[in-house]
């Protein structure tokens, strides 16, 4: 059946699958990840992505700013002894994978 499929429709089950898989994530990504992360956050500008859903630990605010991409696993941690701890993400950034940002105190 796998070799009937594969003339038919020139590529393999699994290849499908995968392509479902890999749109199902992008769609998840887009909605659900990025309006949660929004929600976290005290202020937010227009167009942002976000791929992954950052791992925030602490009473840390955040201010991201306009155009803002994060396109890897990001983590945010801030010590509950500082007063205000806050991160603030400027226009027009791109933040890569594996980044850890550790906010101090506000300002």
């Amino acid at each position: 059946m796998s070799r009937e499929f594969t003339r038919i429709f020139g590529r393999t089950p699994g290849y499908f699958l995968r392509s479902a898989q890999l749109a199902l994530r992008r769609i998840l990504s887009r909605t659900y990840v990025a309006s949660v992360f929004r929600a976290r956050c005290e202020s937010g500008g227009p167009r942002w992505s976000v791929c992954y859903m950052p791992y925030v630990t602490g009473p840390v605010r955040m201010y991201i700013g306009a155009d803002v991409a994060i396109k890897g696993k990001m983590r945010i941690s801030s010590r509950l002894t500082s007063d205000y701890p806050a991160l603030r993400i400027g226009n027009h950034v791109i933040i890569g994978d594996e980044v850890t940002f550790v906010s101090h105190s506000g300002g």
